[in-house]
């Protein structure tokens, strides 16, 4: 029973900043206590970032692909907004097609706007079969138009770059 628990200790533990990321947001959408009370009007600090955002994502292995994230609802903090949506990443390869949750926000005390989006087969040469199911977290630069950037896997799997443009 002892060896199985530790098994799972080790393949479960979070690696990389995409954990703390994830805590970090985590604690953000707990610490925060206002939310629009009209979700069909966008509040006036959440509009820069809700809608459509479509473009091209690289990755550091199988190439180039297509995003769009779509952020249609937020918090507000007593600083930056959090915001949620869905993704979805289309490659050549479509085993590393992917469609999901995605959380948005900004790292405190850096003006790094941050996206996470949830697990899913994700190439990784030093996994067995080259691919294995992580997360992703995005490290982007943010304006009204245009979010663009690098991204990253947990693990030591390799990421790639984002741009996306505003619809």
């Amino acid at each position: 029973m002892e060896a199985s628990l530790r098994s799972f200790g080790k393949k479960r533990k979070p690696r990389g900043h995409v954990g703390q990321l994830f805590a970090l947001t985590l604690a953000m959408v707990v610490a925060s206590c206002s939310k629009s009370g009209s979700p069909s009007v966008p509040e006036p600090v959440l509009d820069p970032y809700m809608g459509t955002w479509t473009g091209t994502v690289t990755s550091d292995i199988i190439g180039n692909g297509s995003a769009t994230v779509t952020l249609d609802s937020g918090l507000k903090t007593s600083s930056r907004p959090i915001l949620f949506g869905h993704s979805n990443f289309t490659f050549a390869d479509a085993r590393f097609n992917a469609s999901g949750p995605v959380t948005g926000g900004w790292v405190p005390d850096t003006g790094v706007f941050v996206l996470l989006f949830s697990a899913s087969l994700v190439p990784c040469p030093a996994e067995p079969g080259g691919a294995g199911e992580h997360s992703r977290s995005a490290s982007l630069t943010f304006t009204p138009s245009r979010m663009y950037g690098s991204y990253d896997t947990a693990g030591a799997c390799p990421g790639g770059t984002m741009d996306l443009i505003r619809k």
